[in-house]
């Protein structure tokens, strides 16, 4: 990918954090945070943290506004995503082009999965880009499959296995995001 695209897309990013971390004070909902209990078991308490949901609506009219230039550039340099195109796999496809900001909405909701905040350094934001550049160039792409193993102990803190699949721990951070996946789709059922 071209750099001019790579650092509008960085632009984009930097310019909307600030934003987005103006909203966090603002739009705040109970969260429920699971975690070990050293007897044995798992404790769950609820702490305020901001909506994501909330906060990009709030900032739609800044992810747009921000998001021009680069939409623009790539939209013109790579047009096999443009307009009309579907993108993805057989797993799920989006037609990108619809929303100008799409690219942009998606690195800043990695960067809030990644570190729970939009006061994220340079550095985090050109891993994402960079990450977004090699997905671009990328004639493959790589998906990551959780699932739950029952009555399974071990005592290393993962276990390597054949074709790059691992075995591991989840930690209290994605505990309780999957908690709180099962409790949307148990509501939403």
């Amino acid at each position: 990918m071209e750099n001019k695209i790579k650092l509008a897309l960085k632009q984009a990013i930097l310019k909307s954090l600030p934003v987005f971390q103006k909203f966090c004070e603002q739009y705040q909902e109970p969260y429920r945070v699971w975690s070990k209990r050293k007897e044995g078991g798992w404790q769950g308490i609820y702490e305020q943290r901001p909506s994501a949901t909330q906060v990009f609506m709030a900032a739609e009219k800044h992810l747009q506004e921000n998001a021009s230039d680069f939409a623009n550039l790539f939209f013109s340099t790579y047009s096999e995503y443009g307009e009309g195109k579907l993108v993805g796999c057989y797993m799920g496809m989006e037609q990108i082009a619809n929303d100008k900001a799409h690219i942009l909405k998606k690195a800043i909701g990695c960067l809030w999965e990644r570190h729970e905040t939009f006061d994220c350094n340079e550095a985090c934001v050109d891993a994402v880009v960079s990450e977004f550049a090699e997905f671009v160039e990328s004639p493959s792409i790589r998906l990551r499959f959780q699932s739950q193993l029952q009555n399974y102990q071990m005592t290393a803190p993962s276990l390597k296995l054949a074709e790059n699949l691992t075995i591991r721990r989840l930690d209290s951070r994605e505990i309780s995001a999957q908690a709180a996946a099962l409790r949307l789709s148990a509501a939403s059922a």
